[in-house]
């Protein structure tokens, strides 16, 4: 995962439409899988850089699969 294609926390909730509390809880629920983001240690804190690309292939990837069982109970 290289630096220069991570985000913040606040940029990935501006391009995915929701907000940070929900991006947090999508990362407590694994929605948004650990090895597409790293965490960096602060001074009072943990914050965390994200690689676009992979959550948003995780989480198209995680629509289709959601589609495709709703067909199925269908």
């Amino acid at each position: 995962m290289s630096d220069d294609n991570l985000i913040r926390i606040g940029e990935l909730a501006d391009r995915l439409q929701v907000s940070t509390i929900t991006v947090r809880n999508w990362m407590d629920s694994g929605k948004i899988p650990k090895s597409s983001y790293i965490a960096v240690a602060g001074d009072t804190r943990t914050t965390y850089r994200f690689d676009y690309d992979k959550v948003r292939d995780h989480l198209s990837a995680d629509n289709a699969e959601g589609r495709k069982q709703l067909e199925l109970d269908l």
